[in-house]
């Protein structure tokens, strides 16, 4: 059964398609679509007011403005967002009076508003007229020059039409594997992303800005790929691509070779752990301690003086050569063995 909504601007976009910053072509499954129709009231006014001197009649100053402002009905906030705030005032004449909803594959919430027309229309004329204001300088008889200044009065402010509308907004959640969901924000009317939770890289900090009723991303660091292992949406920075598989995974389900800086994922991870720093180590760039027989990184490792043996600092014995020089031996054998040349 269709849902019954009057005033409304009907959706003319249904984004489906996978976002536009991604590099892989993912696959994403809608889990669960809200169509949400928001009220604004879109008033387009017109003013014109003078200021005279009293007496005379003697015009000092005019002012004439049109334009529109829109309040949003259910805060009774004034919509301060350009962009949304012009795409109101474009769509005002585009609504129609009644148009029923198929709910088959999402839902409709109608979002009725709490503030009445009547009440944000005095607020419309108190707002625009005392941003407006008359200004003058008159010179009297007496040589003094006298400056007036008042705002414009509200009763200039003529309502050339207002009309309560509802703006369809598209609020999605899709599952893209593991363990994340991502929720999407766009007018139903153009497709202009309100809020998207995948834009931005959950491994940098961003911030955001807002506005009733949702937030709009502020330049966060861009999204290019999703971990194959998680979901987690990642940047370049913090996307490491598997050598084997060639796959891209977060920081937290991979790891690279401390050595040549090689990517892989948890699967296919080297056998290979430095002893002493933890560090993964590559097929071609672990070493092995000659005393413990483990795998070693170039940092954590040494060579020994007299054999030329590798062996890690753990089990490496320190020495001097010309007194300030250190080296090191793997053995006390070796260190005798040296000294005594």
């Amino acid at each position: 059964m269709g849902v019954l909504v009057e005033d409304v601007v009907v959706p003319l976009v249904w984004v489906e398609d996978r976002p536009w910053y991604l590099r892989e072509p993912y696959r994403f499954k809608r889990i669960e679509a809200t169509l949400r129709l928001y009220p604004y009231l879109v008033v387009h006014y017109y003013v014109h007011d003078e200021m005279r001197l009293q007496g005379t009649g003697e015009l000092l100053d005019s002012v004439t403005d049109e334009g529109y402002i829109v309040y949003d009905c259910y805060t009774g906030r004034r919509v301060e967002d350009k962009r949304l705030r012009e795409a109101l005032s474009n769509l005002s004449l585009e609504a129609v009076r009644e148009f029923t909803f198929d709910c088959k594959s999402y839902r409709v919430e109608a979002v009725e508003p709490r503030i009445s027309k009547s009440v944000l229309l005095q607020k419309a004329k108190l707002e625009i007229a005392n941003r407006l204001t008359l200004k003058a300088k008159h010179k009297l008889s007496t040589g003094e020059v006298k400056t007036y200044s008042r705002r414009v009065r509200p009763e200039k402010v003529r309502i050339v039409r207002a009309r309560l509308i509802k703006l369809p907004i598209w609020r999605v959640t899709y599952w893209t594997g593991g363990s994340f969901t991502y929720e999407r924000i766009y007018l139903g009317t153009d497709g202009t992303v309100l809020k998207d939770d995948m834009e931005k890289c959950l491994f940098c900090k961003s911030s955001t800005s807002s506005f009733p009723p949702f937030s709009l991303i502020s330049k966060p660091k861009q999204t290019n790929y999703l971990c194959e292992a998680c979901g987690a949406a990642i940047c370049r920075d913090h996307a490491i691509r598997c050598s084997v598989c060639g796959k891209y995974f977060c920081p937290r389900h991979s790891t690279r070779c401390i050595e040549c800086g090689e990517g892989f994922c948890i699967n296919h991870a080297p056998q290979y752990i430095c002893r002493v720093c933890g560090g993964t180590l590559c097929q071609n760039d672990y070493r092995i301690c000659a005393v413990c027989g483990q795998a070693v990184c170039s940092r954590d490792s040494v060579t020994c003086e007299n054999c030329g043996r590798i062996v890690c600092r753990d089990h490496a014995i320190r020495g001097r050569k010309h007194l300030f020089k250190t080296i090191y031996f793997c053995s006390q054998r070796c260190r005798e063995e040296y000294y005594s040349r």
